[in-house]
């Protein structure tokens, strides 16, 4: 986990809380508006797990300090692919991939073909990566929870077709254990 906070601070990234502005506290409760069929509350300290990127900042729950380092290094790896997302997308412009970005997600359509799709197809294939390089491997709590979030109100029913979400996480799950196994 350290590795990837000092990858992040080496690239300038900053690991703030959503507790620590008002801009933070409002993506927050946008958050917590979009995902509460499938997170606590943010007022739950203990269950909110839901971290945002924009630009070269990470937003993180007021209770982060007291989370456990394998969810830390999960989450912050899928926030990471985010981070490179921002790049990419403003041709290594932070503020232009903002732009790109935010218009990506603004477009909400329900459909595997959107780029919103594809930037959470990346970072979640970084989710399960660091789960089997901490040798915790893919629940098939965390394989549901994935499709449910998938397929439902929180992320606007972006892939809506559930029996492909299993095959696709399936695939990713198996591509994931084979690059974190050291032969």
């Amino acid at each position: 986990m350290e590795i990837v906070s000092q990858r992040l601070a080496y690239r300038g990234v900053r690991i703030r809380k959503h507790s620590e502005s008002w801009f933070g506290r409002l993506l927050a409760r946008i958050a917590y508006w979009l995902f509460k069929a499938d997170y606590p509350s943010p007022t739950d300290q203990y269950g909110w797990v839901i971290c945002q990127t924009i630009g070269s900042t990470i937003w993180v729950p007021v209770n982060w300090d007291v989370f456990d380092p394998a969810l830390k290094f999960e989450l912050l790896l899928h926030e990471e692919a985010h981070t490179f997302q921002f790049e990419r997308c403003g041709l290594g412009s932070m503020t232009f991939g903002i732009l790109i970005m935010g218009f990506a997600y603004i477009c909400l359509l329900p459909t595997v073909w959107t780029l919103r799709s594809r930037f959470e197809r990346e970072a979640y294939y970084q989710s399960m990566r660091a789960r089997f390089l901490m040798g915790l491997g893919v629940s098939e709590g965390f394989f549901r929870h994935m499709v449910k979030v998938f397929t439902g109100p929180g992320y606007v029913w972006m892939w809506p077709f559930p029996k492909k979400v299993d095959k696709w996480f399936l695939r990713k799950a198996i591509q994931a254990n084979k690059e974190a196994t050291i032969p």
